[in-house]
């Protein structure tokens, strides 16, 4: 099951509504389970949960793909 966001991320979003929030959890979970490998590759690179060369690739995909839909101007 995909991780629960923090509570403070969720009163955040009511008390501030303009207020928003990339999640890089979607990275490592879909609708069904969460996993540390994607495409066969490694997304952390050691126990202590750094994240990979890869796994900030995919990040990095995610985050502008995101930022391009709701706050476009930082890319420019």
């Amino acid at each position: 099951a995909r991780p629960s966001r923090g509570v403070s991320v969720v009163h955040l979003s009511a008390t501030n509504p303009r207020v928003l929030f990339f999640d890089p959890n979607d990275t490592f979970c879909n609708a069904e389970r969460c996993s540390m490998i994607l495409n066969g590759l490694p997304l952390l690179r050691d126990e202590y949960g750094h994240i990979s060369e890869y796994g900030s690739l995919e990040i990095g995909k995610r985050f502008e793909a995101w930022a391009k839909k709701n706050v476009p101007e930082i890319l420019e």
